[in-house]
């Protein structure tokens, strides 16, 4: 190995000590030096020959003690999938599922088979949420960890067009570049024909029917940007995907006591492999007050955003 090499290889070992330091300070100055053996046990679970004998054994300890299983549980684009994958990522040992119903799982049904493109994988999220379901009635003591997202009405709409626009528009790039579809034709059709409310009527009908929990019966600390709900064996942690950066660390070390909680950046476009098409039509999208003030004067919108937020979350479409 040359001289550059061992230097290179020396300077790293000396940043990724720093960093582990670094770490351990800040752990120290959040929950005390009494906090100590507890990381230092579970370091030496994870990271040395302990965990593998611990398997052999059927011994297998909860890292951060996460008991309870996990769903991160929403309506679509809001931001969930960096949340679940951050999650799956720190192989936490409890059951971790990504859903977007728990309830009218017949309706469900009926409307996922409504859109071919994405029905075979709709039809087996369902499946999954009918088996916890039947969880959940065989043990109602069984406590379960809920988190959801929401958004601001309008962007998450115009992400949800996009995720469907297959269904409304086939081939809808191809056309689109051979003149075949304008601009136009498309924002018509999301003013004029695109409905899709179920953010409007979804913590009813997917939180308080089935579980109890109303969201609408608390103030919702929009500052502080989440808040978290207990009823019965449910626990339910609410962040705004606007505020994730921010808040999604403490919010975590709160809910699940995870205390060094990173998350992952998912790349998944809201056009997916529509890009071109989909940044000419948030471009050439001009919305009608009366639809701006349908939505931002919803319950859902008025309860997790102030005004001035909704206001500039639309701003790029009035005029």
């Amino acid at each position: 190995m040359s001289d550059w090499s061992n230097r290179q290889s020396h300077n790293a070992l000396i940043a990724s000590k720093a960093t582990r330091w670094q770490k351990l300070n800040r752990k120290i100055s959040e929950q005390g030096i009494s906090a100590l053996p507890g990381w230092a046990g579970t370091w030496l679970y994870w990271n040395t020959g302990v965990r593998s004998l611990a398997d052999k054994l059927g011994i297998k300890p909860r890292k951060y003690k996460v008991t309870d299983p996990i769903i991160v549980y929403q309506f679509g684009k809001v931001g969930s999938s960096s949340v679940y994958f951050s999650l799956r990522r720190l192989n936490l040992g409890v059951p971790l599922y990504h859903l977007h119903f728990l309830n009218r799982l017949d309706k469900m049904a009926t409307v996922a088979q409504r859109a071919p493109q994405t029905a075979d994988t709709s039809l087996r999220l369902i499946e999954t949420a009918r088996q916890i379901r039947r969880e959940m009635e065989r043990d109602p003591q069984k406590r379960w960890n809920l988190i959801n997202l929401v958004r601001a009405p309008i962007p998450r709409l115009v992400s949800a067009f996009f995720q469907a626009v297959e269904n409304y528009f086939p081939n809808v790039t191809e056309r689109y570049h051979q003149g075949q579809l304008q601009i136009q034709e498309l924002t018509d059709y999301f003013v004029n024909d695109f409905r899709e409310a179920w953010a409007l009527t979804w913590f009813q009908g997917q939180l308080q029917e089935p579980f109890g929990i109303d969201v609408y019966a608390t103030p919702f600390d929009k500052a502080r940007g989440y808040q978290i709900y207990e009823h019965g064996n449910i626990r339910l942690l609410v962040m705004r995907m606007e505020d994730l950066n921010r808040v999604a660390p403490h919010a975590m070390r709160e809910f699940l006591g995870i205390t060094d909680f990173q998350l992952v950046k998912r790349n998944v476009s809201d056009a997916k492999n529509n890009g071109s098409v989909y940044r000419d039509f948030v471009n050439a999208l001009r919305l009608p007050p009366l639809m701006i003030e349908e939505w931002n004067q919803s319950q859902y919108a008025q309860h997790f955003y102030t005004q001035q937020e909704l206001d500039a979350s639309v701003a790029r479409w009035v005029g």
